[in-house]
């Protein structure tokens, strides 16, 4: 009754900094990547695939993002990431076929 139904929700995870970069999301074993209805009452499945990104330990949850709401955090875990930042990588294929970074694609221009 206090705030807004859920007709517009995103189910995300939340972190103190970019720590991972969302490779995939399902909502009931259905990818999505938008927001959409919520039911009041209802279990929802949530899987989401992640890639670390920044090494360290953090502290994580799941959440869901509900439009006049505002986020609800879901349990809590704390994620241990080994590795070293700079040799991080998050290449993509575009549609004409050409493969960027998008952690440095354009990078000085984004500076600017």
């Amino acid at each position: 009754r206090a705030v807004g139904k859920p007709e517009r929700a995103f189910f995300n995870i939340g972190s103190p900094s970019p720590v991972f970069v969302r490779l995939s999301t399902k909502l009931n074993g259905e990818p999505t990547f938008i927001s959409g209805p919520l039911v009041i009452g209802r279990d929802y499945e949530f899987e989401v695939r992640l890639k670390a990104r920044i090494p360290g330990r953090h502290h994580m949850h799941a959440m869901v993002n509900v439009k006049e709401a505002g986020p609800i955090a879901g349990p809590a875990s704390w994620m241990n990431i080994s590795g070293n930042w700079d040799d991080f990588t998050n290449p993509v294929t575009t549609l004409t076929g050409k493969t960027i970074d998008l952690e440095t694609f354009n990078f000085s221009n984004g500076v600017f």
